[in-house]
């Protein structure tokens, strides 16, 4: 199930107290090295999404934080493409580019410099229709980024 009609991309997902405790969970965690307390934190928000699937509070964020924090880039690349498929459902043009962004970032980490182009390519033409610069400035950075180190 989708969201509803009347869900806007600026309104707070259902599932966004939860998710973003746990993700801040996953920083503490990380930033004091407690790697079970990590663990767990991470794979109650996997157990989130999966149980959330396909339902009517299941929405690209939890997705996209998901993919965040998968230190695996194909497994991330296999997330992102989850959120993805949700933003672009609901028409969430945010969504939709800085997932696209963060699939480049993965895709270039695996060497995969042509498909980490297009996806920033289509990051920054979706970016354009949105008013947040910080987003714009972001995949307009990266793809400078990657146009410097082609030169070399």
């Amino acid at each position: 199930m989708s969201e509803s009609k009347n869900a806007s991309e600026s309104d707070t997902p259902a599932l966004y107290d939860k998710v973003h405790q746990l993700a801040l969970e996953m920083i503490k965690s990380s930033e004091t090295n407690d790697l079970q307390a990590m663990w767990l934190a991470y794979n109650s928000l996997n157990q989130l999404c999966k149980d959330n699937e396909y339902s009517g509070v299941d929405h690209p964020f939890q997705w996209e934080i998901l993919a965040d924090f998968t230190n695996d880039p194909k497994t991330a690349i296999r997330l992102y493409h989850n959120a993805l498929k949700l933003a672009l459902k609901a028409d969430f043009r945010e969504y939709v580019a800085s997932i696209l962004i963060s699939l480049a970032e993965n895709y270039l980490e695996l060497g995969e410099r042509v498909l980490a182009w297009k996806e920033a390519l289509a990051a920054d033409q979706v970016a354009r229709e949105t008013k947040n610069l910080r987003l714009r400035t972001e995949i307009s950075e990266f793809l400078l980024e990657m146009s410097a180190s082609s030169k070399d």
